[in-house]
């Protein structure tokens, strides 16, 4: 599993790498373009937990699979890994902000599926606690916790 993970893992980072051409747009409270946050903390890998912060690897009843939100300093992936069937399907893309404890995900590029989210901008009141990401929708329904489990 970590093998095709890996493997999964790079083409997913060379897809976010790909979809962001222009430079961050993380700010900080100030609004000071030249000065970002330290948003190092953020960046890396993270797989979707159960309300009860446990890892969740059986997404909509299916044993084995999962979903990982990727973020690099400016961009951010959702995929979902099917192990069982060795498959992993990249639903959203785009960029990011930060500004205080709001996270802002610009959808860029999604699944065929799900196009219509395409040109959506979601916000998130955030936290980061013990290797948790914390976000909770403010125009939205989104209420997740995220386990970071790679840097």
């Amino acid at each position: 599993m970590n093998k095709i993970f890996f493997r999964m893992l790079t083409v997913v980072m060379i897809i976010s790498t790909i979809s962001c051409f222009s430079a961050p747009i993380i700010k900080n409270s100030s609004d000071d373009p030249k000065t970002p946050i330290n948003t190092n903390k953020l960046i890396g890998t993270w797989q979707l937990c159960k309300s009860d912060s446990t890892v969740n690897s059986d997404m909509n009843g299916q044993v084995g699979t999962a979903e990982y939100k990727i973020l690099t300093g400016e961009t951010f992936t959702v995929i979902m890994v099917e192990n069982n069937k060795k498959i992993f399907m990249g639903e959203f893309s785009g960029s990011y902000t930060i500004k205080d404890d709001i996270y802002t995900e610009n959808i860029q590029y999604s699944h065929p599926s799900m196009t219509s989210g395409v040109g959506a901008s979601n916000t998130f009141k955030f936290e980061l606690k013990n290797g948790y990401f914390i976000i909770k929708g403010t125009n939205n329904v989104w209420n997740q916790i995220w386990k970071k489990i790679k840097d």
